[in-house]
């Protein structure tokens, strides 16, 4: 699914909101990293919102687009992605925090891969019935 809530006006928003200036040093992989989950379900129409979540969230880790905020800009983008989706998260959102804080500082180190974060994603989200 093309992303409405998710886009570079509403990232840049976030960034700020978190580090107090936003300063894009790479635009064009600001750009790649939210057109991420409408190519993959492009190409694989048949992968859930959680991994296109993660799609984005990696993207915007591994692109590091903004000067500083990169990791919690992609959780709060996460949230926002998988919130117009229809998922909500299943547990506290400290604890979640804490665990998608882990799991995002593993992608940036190459830790973890999309597949894994996708993993993560639909342990700590469900779609509201």
């Amino acid at each position: 699914m093309a992303s409405r809530a998710v886009t570079s006006a509403v990232l840049r928003a976030i960034n700020h909101q978190i580090t107090g200036s936003s300063v894009v040093v790479q635009p064009n992989g600001l750009e790649s990293a939210i057109t991420r989950p409408a190519m993959t379900l492009h190409y694989e129409p048949q992968r859930q919102p959680t991994y296109l979540a993660a799609t984005l969230t990696y993207g915007l880790i591994m692109n590091h687009p903004f000067l500083d905020g990169n990791k919690r800009t992609a959780q709060e983008a996460a949230h926002l992605y998988l919130k117009e989706a229809g998922y909500e998260l299943q547990k506290r959102k400290d604890r979640a925090d804490t665990v998608l804080s882990a799991a995002h500082a593993k992608v940036a180190t190459s830790q973890m891969d999309v597949e894994q974060l996708a993993e993560v994603y639909a342990g700590l989200f469900a779609k509201i019935k």
